[in-house]
């Protein structure tokens, strides 16, 4: 089984080494996409819907958290 997974990863390695100018240009390129995507998602919303979409969510939790304070109570009560 060690030897099965050992031969696998070696033949991974020596296939990813074996790619063509033309493929590691592609991989190049889609990695920078890839960058550039997760910078985006961790950047602060910028467009108006975006906001009104943050906004809605944090009322939803506010509201969220003022209804387990009343169940709160009310399992106090009894």
């Amino acid at each position: 089984m060690k030897y099965f997974i050992f031969l696998s990863l070696i033949s991974f390695i020596v296939s990813a080494q074996n790619l063509s100018p033309e493929e590691q240009k592609k991989l190049i390129e889609e990695n920078k996409m890839l960058k550039e995507q997760l910078q985006k998602s961790k950047a602060p919303p910028t467009t108006p819907d975006s906001v009104k979409i943050m906004e809605a969510l944090k009322h939803g939790e506010k509201f969220q958290k003022e209804q387990n304070q009343i169940l709160e109570e009310l399992d106090k009560e009894d």
